[in-house]
């Protein structure tokens, strides 16, 4: 007998655990060619099911992060060096 406690739950149906290509360059305002030269450089991974390739949905959140946090940094560095002293 099994019991449905040990039934793993399933994800809403909105949520996405990959995204196809398109849809992760859009998300990342990105060209397809830049988002491939990312994955060429071991920038981001690119996982193949069947004939697709996806991009991991934390992947996407992971490059948005890192491109947010060199954004704040590059503010900062600006600011910085604007600043009369």
């Amino acid at each position: 007998m099994t019991s449905a406690s040990h039934v793993a739950p399933r994800p809403a149906s909105n949520y996405r655990r990959a995204r196809r290509v398109n849809d992760a360059c859009d998300a990342l305002q990105i060209s397809r060619s830049h988002l491939y030269a990312l994955a060429a450089a071991g920038k981001i991974k690119l996982i193949r099911i069947g004939g697709r390739t996806l991009v991991p949905e934390a992947e996407i959140d992971r490059l948005a992060e890192e491109g947010a946090r060199a954004m704040r940094l590059s503010a900062v560095s600006a600011y910085e060096t604007d600043w009369p002293g």
